[in-house]
């Protein structure tokens, strides 16, 4: 994570790339040789993909740690003040990261424990949910690789103190990700069934809830669409305000929504007993008022200031 962040900081994404890209072609045989032969008759099945995916994290260090040696070539005295300890910048480091770090802590601890209160509505609940946000993911991620290009990009503009240049940037982002975005939403409002039917397991797997388990998730997915447009407006726009220095305003708005989701969505679930789309719609209204607020800080112009 070191190494990656330092190379997407100096505007070398292509270096980040090739070495997960190189790794992950050698994890896939060696994961599956792993899973299925293990190693001197044992560590196979889930210890094999385990010891796999390990083996890679640590060919990922050995690959960055290489072209940090063989590009920057530094010398005995800048390696020494690499690893000795510069307590202004740890200072530094640890106000503007460990925000970050625990806002993402939360929300993926809201967001897994907001799945598992909807998987107990039943299994077609909970298989409709697992569909929708496969395709969820497929059309947020590469937004996620967008915020980081932002974020680098605005960092260096903000350092220059070209605010002007940051600001386009993050606009040009803006465009770029709700294109991707609006793409994605179009195609779950016209074809919404057959991508749905793509990751839902077989009529005669699901039998009599086949039809009920394609309804619910069809009409989870028109949810997501705006949802999706949400998210994006959010990643765009935090992306500069992190960079800027706002971290710890997008921490406690991000926490402060999605724990009002999460508290509502219990009740709604396990006292209330409200159908599932309508929870489902309190999940997507959060987020939308995530992305409202993120995009009126952003607009206000407060980040110029940092």
């Amino acid at each position: 994570g070191v190494f990656s962040h330092y190379f997407i900081g100096l505007g070398r994404t292509r270096i980040v790339m090739h070495v997960n890209l190189w790794v992950l072609l050698i994890n896939i045989p060696l994961s599956y040789y792993l899973i299925h032969h293990g190693v001197f008759g044992s560590w196979d099945g889930l210890k094999g993909a385990a010891l796999g995916t390990g083996i890679s994290h640590i060919l990922i260090f050995g690959l960055y740690l290489w072209l940090w040696l063989a590009n920057e070539k530094p010398n005995k005295t800048a390696l020494r003040k690499t690893f000795a300890f510069d307590f202004t910048e740890i200072k530094r480091i640890v106000y503007f990261g460990f925000p970050i770090g625990i806002e993402y802590f939360l929300l993926f601890f809201a967001f897994s424990t907001f799945t598992n209160f909807f998987h107990s509505y039943g299994e077609v609940e909970a298989i409709s949910m697992t569909a929708v946000f496969n395709w969820d993911i497929l059309a947020t991620l590469p937004i996620w690789g967008l915020n980081i290009g932002i974020s680098a990009l605005a960092g260096k503009y903000i350092g220059e103190q070209r605010h002007d240049l940051a600001y386009q940037t993050t606009l040009s982002g803006a465009k770029i990700a709700l294109t991707v975005v609006g793409l994605f939403s179009l195609s779950f409002l016209t074809i919404g069934q057959q991508m749905i039917a793509v990751f839902l397991p077989s009529p005669a797997d699901l039998g009599e809830n086949y039809s009920s388990t394609l309804s619910l998730s069809y009409h989870m997915l028109l949810g997501v669409s705006f949802y999706c447009l949400a998210n994006a407006t959010s990643l765009v726009v935090t992306a500069t305000l992190r960079a800027s220095g706002d971290s710890r305003w997008c921490m406690g708005t991000a926490e402060f929504t999605n724990w009002i989701m999460l508290s509502s969505t219990f009740i709604c679930i396990r006292f209330l007993e409200f159908p599932p789309l309508l929870t489902w719609w309190i999940f997507i209204v959060c987020s939308i008022t995530l992305a409202l607020l993120d995009l009126q800080r952003f607009l206000r112009g407060g980040w110029k200031e940092k």
